[in-house]
């Protein structure tokens, strides 16, 4: 597994890593995994909507700074 993109949150870091095991992009936050996509623009409108399944993200809706797509997103 390899990352991709990185976004420096207020709760750690968020990645988007290449999980070759299943050949899919996986979302990652901090050390847990939350879920796996078909494009990177899919994961980071995941995280752009609070939708990612991590309460410590989501519960930042309407509060927290974010990246809204994934061109605001660091490239590794």
């Amino acid at each position: 597994m390899f990352i991709l993109y990185i976004y420096k949150s207020s709760i750690g870091l968020i990645a988007i890593k290449f999980d070759k095991n299943v050949n899919k992009l996986a979302l990652w936050i901090n050390d847990d995994c939350y879920g796996f996509y078909t494009s990177k623009a899919a994961a980071a409108d995941d995280v752009a909507q609070f939708e990612t399944g991590c309460y410590d993200w989501d519960c930042l809706y309407g509060t927290a700074t974010y990246p809204r797509d994934i061109r605001e997103w660091e490239k590794i």
